[in-house]
């Protein structure tokens, strides 16, 4: 018995001894860039050599396979990097979390236990009716006991149920502080650097990079219409996170954008195509075989003021260089990244096959592109808030809508569809769609409106298609027909458009959204 406990004495010595022997003399992060879900992290450290090696620990969360170290003392030169993993040396501010948490979890039992005494009692009393006293007088004292009894543990219940709801809440927001400190770790990566050249008891000065999970940054977009200045003001702030379980103070810190694309607009606008009806089987088998992997799944604080970061480009993202900064561990600051004012031709877009809205559009043209990765936009309009949704921008020229205008409307009436046969033997089948558009302001100001329609795309060259319209479509862009006019304050503005279309008798079509 005595000599397991003294093997796991020496064992836990042994372990302490590792993690004090492997205390650099000095390391600091000096360097992080920060990516949506993770951190690249420099590390400046003057370790002691010993028998040709340093060690060293990093956190849990870095990634090891990720890590490159390079020997930065003249004539010391690297030949192995191995790793294990080992217990964390927890720092100060985590230690006195985990006494805290451990003290409210203590205190909660406690009080849990004064609330099963309690209804433990009240079951007894409540039940004590089925105690039949004979004498009167019994009865009348078991009576005034029940009552007092009860009375008092019910007082008793109600401060100890209260702090129960507010110790049970401490304790949620205690995990959530270790976590974001620490990412839950009590474990480290113990490096060892073998080093040639590297004489005992000298000091070696190492950078140490790695790829460090628990970290992150998130954009954070406001886009304010203003028409009567034909801009729209933009703003982009960052919130940034780091649970390292250290600060990171004076880091050389920038922020590297990754594109995933995503998507108050105007509807999603169909493609209007007229094609023989194909066989359901083969088609359905080939939309499965031919579908990216993407169309197979559903598709889904003030910031502090300081000098504006520069963007640089790289290869395929963009990199905002903040500077030196100080980000803590566990906290989540905003940044001000980005101050502009955005050139905008202002126009409303309606699109009536869909409904008779009619949307605010800032058209606008930067004088460059600009990478923006998806994230939470605010939108206003001259300061009012109406809606947020995710945005992002990855090129030069865009139009972003700012939400329908009630006093402007585009109504569509369909005045007449028709089908038919052409010809003595039915050699040919017709149709016919007849509508009227019209577009109503009633703004007490101008308004350029830019009215979208499908146009219908044939996908047979024994279909022959004719499209009228008065007046005639301004152009045609992304399968759309596009009107645009300005009308006065209460103007109104007809469309009268007809498509109709032949196609032989035997053919079986497939109508698109004109079904």
């Amino acid at each position: 018995m005595t000599s397991h406990i003294v093997s796991r004495l020496s064992a836990g010595v042994l372990v302490v001894f590792l993690l004090v022997a492997a205390t650099p003399s000095r390391a600091e992060v000096v360097e992080a860039t920060l990516y949506p879900n993770s951190a690249r992290v420099v590390e400046a450290l003057i370790l002691n050599a010993e028998n040709g090696s340093v060690e060293w620990t990093i956190p849990l969360s870095a990634d090891p396979q990720t890590l490159r170290v390079d020997p930065r003392t003249e004539g010391v030169e690297l030949v192995d990097v191995q790793w294990e993993k080992v217990p964390a040396m927890p720092s100060a501010e985590a230690e006195n979390l985990r006494s805290e948490l451990n003290a409210t979890r203590t205190r909660l039992a406690e009080v849990q236990g004064g609330l099963d005494a309690i209804a433990t009692q009240l079951s007894f009393w409540n039940e004590l009716p089925e105690f039949k006293p004979e004498a009167a007088l019994e009865l009348e004292r078991t009576a005034q006991a029940m009552g007092r009894e009860i009375s008092r543990l019910v007082a008793e219940r109600h401060p100890l149920t209260e702090e129960k709801k507010e110790l049970e809440k401490t304790i949620q927001e205690l995990e959530a502080k270790l976590n974001d400190l620490t990412g839950q770790a009590r474990d480290s990566w113990l490096v060892r650097a073998v080093l040639a050249g590297a004489v005992y008891g000298d000091e070696v000065e190492v950078s140490a990079a790695y790829i460090l999970s628990g970290c992150g940054w998130e954009p954070m977009y406001r886009l304010d219409a203003k028409p009567d200045k034909a801009a729209v003001d933009f703003g982009f702030d960052a919130r940034m996170w780091q649970s390292s379980g250290e600060d990171w103070v004076d880091v050389d810190m920038e922020l590297a954008t990754v594109r995933p694309e995503l998507g108050l607009e105007p509807p999603y606008m169909p493609d209007w195509v007229i094609q023989e009806q194909p066989e359901v089987r083969t088609m359905l088998r080939k939309q499965m075989l031919d579908a990216p992997a993407d169309d197979m799944r559903m598709m889904e604080a003030a910031p502090s003021v300081a000098q504006a970061p520069a963007p640089q480009r790289k290869a395929s993202y963009t990199v905002w260089k903040l500077g030196r900064r100080t980000l803590p561990a566990g906290a989540q600051p905003r940044l001000s990244v980005m101050e502009e004012s955005w050139p905008a031709r202002f126009l409303y877009t309606v699109r009536p096959s869909m409904n008779d809205m009619a949307f605010l559009t800032a058209s606008v043209d930067l004088p460059q592109a600009r990478d923006l990765p998806p994230g939470t936009a605010l939108f206003m309009a001259d300061g009012a808030v109406v809606g947020n949704r995710i945005f992002s921008l990855g090129e030069r020229e865009t139009d972003i809508y700012f939400g329908a205008d009630p006093l402007v409307v585009a109504e569509m009436t369909l005045d007449a569809k028709q089908a038919g046969d052409a010809g003595i033997i039915s050699t040919k089948q017709t149709y016919l769609w007849d509508w009227t558009i019209e577009v109503r302001n009633g703004e007490k100001h101008g308004a350029t409106i830019r009215v979208e329609e499908p146009a219908p795309q044939i996908r047979n060259e024994n279909i022959n298609l004719e499209i009228k319209s008065d007046p005639a479509a301004n152009r045609t862009e992304d399968q759309l027909l596009v009107w645009e006019k300005t009308l006065p304050p209460g103007g109104t503005w007809t469309i009268d458009h007809k498509v109709s279309l032949t196609a032989p008798g035997n053919m079986d079509l497939d109508m698109g959204i004109r079904r």
